[in-house]
């Protein structure tokens, strides 16, 4: 089986195109790429319907030390709807 690259992936999944699980999957291998496509993705699930999934997101954005990954993880801490979800995000900028 061939795997599609991150800047294919990402945008599939992105549109809703698979399930809960298969997203949270794709997030988990897509936080181990460093590539400008999976930060893209990652930064893109933080607006996931999904609270795990933002948490995911969260805790894999957190490795990346880049001016809009912290902007995001800011606004995440500030405003989202989960009070597990922002505390996560505040956790993580703090480390």
């Amino acid at each position: 089986m061939r795997l599609l690259p991150p800047e294919q992936l990402g945008p599939l999944v992105a549109q809703g195109r698979f399930d809960p699980a298969l997203r949270q999957a794709v997030v988990a291998q897509l936080g181990r790429v460093n590539e400008p496509e999976a930060i893209k993705f990652l930064l893109a699930s933080l607006r996931a319907p999904d609270a795990h999934e933002r948490r995911q997101a969260i805790g894999l954005l957190a490795r990346y030390d880049e001016p809009q990954v912290v902007n995001a993880l800011m606004d995440t801490a500030a405003g989202d709807a989960d009070p597990e979800v922002r505390e996560y995000a505040e956790r993580m900028l703090g480390e």
